[in-house]
Formats: C-alpha cells, sequence, structure tokens
C-alpha cells in the first residue's frame, strides 16, 4: 500500500466564506443598537396611542395632543432626573462609605469586606480619571453625541409612530412578513 502525503488547502471559497461569515456577525452586532432603538420607539408610541387616540375622539388633533404628550413625559422625566440622580450619587457614596461600618460582623463572615474596598477603589478611580482627564475629549464628546442622537432617534420615530393614525400597525405590516 502506497503512503500518500496530501496537503489540503483552504481554497480561495472557503476564505470567502470566513470573510463573509465574520463580516455578517460584525453587521449583526452593530445592527443590534438599531433594532433595539426602533423597538424602544415603538414601545414609546405603543404607550402614547391610547391617549392620544382618546384626545383625538374628543377633537385635539393627534399631532396637537402627541407634542403635548411629548413635553409632558420628557418634562417628567427631566425633573426626575434633576431631582434623584444628585440624591442617589449622594446616597450610594455614603453607603460605600459607611456600610463597613454598619454591616461589619455579617460582611466579615462573607469576606465582603475586601469586596467593598474593591468596588469603592473602582468607584474613587473611575471618578479620578473623570477629573484629571486621562479619557480623550474626543472620545467622551463622541460618545455623548453619538447618545444624543440615538435618543433623538428614539424620539422621533415614536412621535411619527404616535402622529399617524394606525402608524404601529402599519409599521408592522410594513417590517413583518404578510404571513404573520
Amino acid at each position: 500500500m502506497e503512503n500518500k502525503t496530501t496537503n489540503e488547502v483552504f481554497s480561495w471559497l472557503a476564505l470567502w466564506r470566513i470573510v463573509a461569515m465574520v463580516a455578517f456577525v460584525w453587521v449583526l452586532y452593530n445592527a443590534l443598537g438599531v433594532v433595539l432603538s426602533i423597538f424602544v420607539a415603538f414601545v414609546i408610541a405603543a404607550g402614547l396611542d391610547a391617549p392620544v387616540t382618546y384626545l383625538s375622539k374628543k377633537g385635539i388633533p393627534r399631532i396637537l395632543s402627541t407634542l403635548v404628550l411629548f413635553i409632558m413625559a420628557l418634562s417628567f422625566l427631566a425633573g426626575l432626573v434633576y431631582t434623584i440622580v444628585p440624591l442617589a450619587i449622594s446616597d450610594f457614596t455614603q453607603l460605600f462609605l459607611n456600610l463597613k461600618d454598619y454591616a461589619g460582623p455579617f460582611l466579615d463572615n462573607f469576606q465582603a469586606g475586601q469586596a467593598l474596598e474593591v468596588i469603592n477603589q473602582r468607584l474613587n478611580d473611575f471618578s479620578d480619571t473623570l477629573v484629571s482627564g486621562t479619557i480623550p475629549l474626543t472620545a467622551v464628546i463622541g460618545s455623548l453625541f453619538g447618545n444624543i442622537f440615538l435618543a433623538i432617534t428614539v424620539l422621533m420615530i415614536s412621535f411619527y409612530l404616535t402622529v399617524g393614525r394606525d402608524g404601529i400597525e402599519r409599521f408592522l405590516v410594513a417590517v413583518l412578513p404578510t404571513a404573520y
């Protein structure tokens, strides 16, 4: 019997398939943010559709009722953030600073004191990094504008889905296959 050695080499087709799969996974990963944004816009529009429909039956135009509801909701959220965020930051800071004193014996049994020290150190490092300016300003500005743009886009999509009569249903008909 003859011993034949064969050198199997990847074909160009196999390499292109690998590249195509990597590109497909990359596109799916990047599209996840878009899909989640559309879903959030859909949920917001679905939540506002009933009050807008009720107000339109009472004679108020859909665009006016949608605009008023959006302004009220955004004002409420802004007031909530303005009120709660500073209090929460202050309370969490005090909690992490004093938790070892209040629950010392209990935490010593679970060796959680070390974990609290690590968390406290990480929070201090994070705040020092923000204050010292070691994070590139372009990265902070890019992330900030990207998130602001995403929030505005979600609000615009939900606004247009709410303003249009049967906007949610028409969106579902346009996106989903006819079998569903």
